[in-house]
């Protein structure tokens, strides 16, 4: 098959294959009115304000929940068993221990040390007679509780099963809100053995 007509003559920029340009389309781009307003390309998270106190006491009891499943899941695991300490009083002189670390660690205390001596004089109440108290403090940046719960497992299981039989478990768990969706996440492990 032979090509009838000989070559093709390439058009001209501009010719006709092209459309017309219009000219206020082109003035416009050259003032710049043409061009859409740009997007931030981050997201302004200044303006967000802190979670509510409904958000976080929901956050705070699927957290605790999360915990407690795993302080029973380690300790089942080597057949032992697991006795819970939850009242109003242990909850209230705990949450005032997480209280002072948030505040120690943020540099808000005038006198560190008075704090402490007066937070572990409430600690003390807790303790039965005759027996002795272990903290594990743990630290988190987001509120997943599933996350934290799985870490907790993982990390705390020498502190959960290093005891004799007689032993009970108390937690805590606080949330602080702050602005622009920035979470700190207090969880308290408190072991109370002989």
């Amino acid at each position: 098959v032979t090509d009838v007509g000989g070559p093709k003559k390439k058009g001209k920029k501009g010719g006709k294959n092209e459309e017309k340009k219009d000219p206020k389309e082109f003035e416009m781009k050259f003032k710049g009115d043409f061009m859409k307003p740009l997007t931030p390309f981050y997201n302004p998270q200044a303006m967000v304000p802190p979670l509510t106190e409904k958000q976080i006491e929901k956050i705070e009891a699927k957290i605790y929940k999360e915990t407690e499943i795993a302080i029973k899941q380690v300790r089942s695991s080597r057949n032992l068993n697991c006795n819970m300490k939850n009242n109003h009083m242990t909850r209230t002189i705990l949450k005032q221990y997480l209280d002072f670390m948030e505040d120690s660690e943020c540099l808000r205390l005038m006198n560190p040390n008075k704090a402490k001596m007066n937070v572990n004089k409430e600690l003390m109440k807790l303790v039965p007679e005759n027996f002795k108290i272990a903290i594990l403090p743990a630290f988190f940046n987001h509120t997943d509780g599933e996350r934290i719960g799985t870490v907790i497992r993982d990390t705390s299981s020498q502190f959960l099963v290093d005891t004799p039989k007689k032993v009970m478990f108390s937690i805590a768990v606080k949330v602080f809100a702050y602005n622009s969706n920035v979470n700190s996440v207090r969880v308290l492990l408190v072991k109370l053995h002989q």
